[in-house]
């Protein structure tokens, strides 16, 4: 099996989901934006989508001074629900009913929807058409909602170090001397500082390096080629589509949305993936993306080639088109 960081050691903490306490969130939210129950019951999937899109709509917008100024802007997003399929026909029926099974034919990005894990009877799809599809579907609104995190990320900090000076200072230490931090206001200092000890860097420079998006055909190719698509025992046992490693054992998560968030975080701070990151600050393409995993597998260039096949072969450069939301407005870095 190709292990992401079992030379290295790296650690991988799976967090809760926090889907009760989203519901919680998700219901007050309607009281307090007066929506009738009524509209809610006759649109129930534009509903269950409604509140992680408003939040991250604001979050920009409130971080420039709107009516939530006072205080913390940072408005999290009510997590999406997370839903479970027990055989692999429910899952099937699970992504028709939620508009996931032609997502590719559809104008519009898919609902914030997400699958638990993939069922035990994956195996059992005897259309390999079918079968990569399930795989396919069911991986992409993770991979959506973790890019839309990181982009929202990378959205606000652009904007503190471009209140920071041109250019940012090189470091963005904490002391009590550092001079930069009478420009910042206190949600902006405590936002960089969770970004700092999220991606274990203090240098400007690097932490734009790191906070960046991964193109979705990447991390479903990388998790096809990894699970077997979606029948490995990692992938069925440990939510673990992706081969993760913590030092010589296999990681094991929650949830299929964890497991894609710990990925993306592995590829944009492990030190095995520096040069992966400088490529991705040069080019989005995922095919020339890919020759900077070479760490990610003992098998190194052939390991690349896989991935690389893999991509083009089911052409998933068709689902790159879904652009994080915290992305949308930013200009192209790579015309710079």
């Amino acid at each position: 099996m190709n292990g992401s960081a079992d030379d290295s050691g790296a650690t991988m903490q799976p967090t809760a989901s926090g889907n009760d306490q989203g519901w919680k969130a998700r219901v007050l939210f309607y009281l307090v934006a007066g929506i009738p129950v009524a509209m809610l019951a006759a649109a129930p999937r534009v509903w269950l989508d409604l509140p992680q899109r408003v939040a991250l709509v604001c979050h920009p917008t409130i971080a420039d001074g709107g009516a939530f100024a006072t205080g913390s802007p940072l408005l999290e997003p009510v997590p999406a629900p997370v839903l479970k399929a027990n055989t692999a026909e429910e899952l099937v029926d699970l992504l028709k009913a939620y508009d996931l099974w032609e997502v590719l034919e559809q104008e519009r990005d898919p609902l914030q929807v997400l699958f638990a894990a993939y069922p035990p009877n994956l195996a059992s799809l005897e259309d390999g058409r079918i079968r990569k599809r399930v795989f396919f579907h069911t991986l992409l609104p993770a991979a959506l909602a973790t890019l839309d995190e990181v982009a929202g990320e990378r959205q606000v900090l652009r904007g503190i170090l471009e209140r920071l000076g041109s250019p940012p200072p090189e470091t963005v230490r904490f002391g009590e001397q550092a001079p930069w931090r009478e420009r910042l206001r206190p949600w902006e200092t405590a936002f960089l500082a969770e970004l700092v000890a999220k991606y274990n860097t203090d240098q400007a420079a690097e932490l734009l390096l790191r906070v960046d998006v991964v193109p979705p055909s990447l991390i479903l190719g990388q998790g096809a080629l990894e699970s077997d698509w979606g029948r490995s025992k990692l992938a069925l046992s440990h939510h673990n589509p992706f081969g993760m490693m913590v030092g010589s054992r296999a990681a094991s998560f929650g949830s299929i949305p964890e497991a894609v968030s710990e990925f993306v975080h592995l590829l944009n701070s492990h030190p095995a993936y520096r040069r992966f990151r400088q490529i991705r600050a040069k080019s989005r393409d995922p095919l020339v993306l890919a020759t900077g995993l070479a760490g990610y597998s003992q098998r190194g260039a052939e390991y690349v080639q896989d991935v690389r096949r893999l991509i083009a072969g089911n052409r998933l450069q068709a689902y790159d088109r879904f652009t994080p939301r915290g992305q949308a407005s930013l200009p192209d870095e790579r015309a710079t």
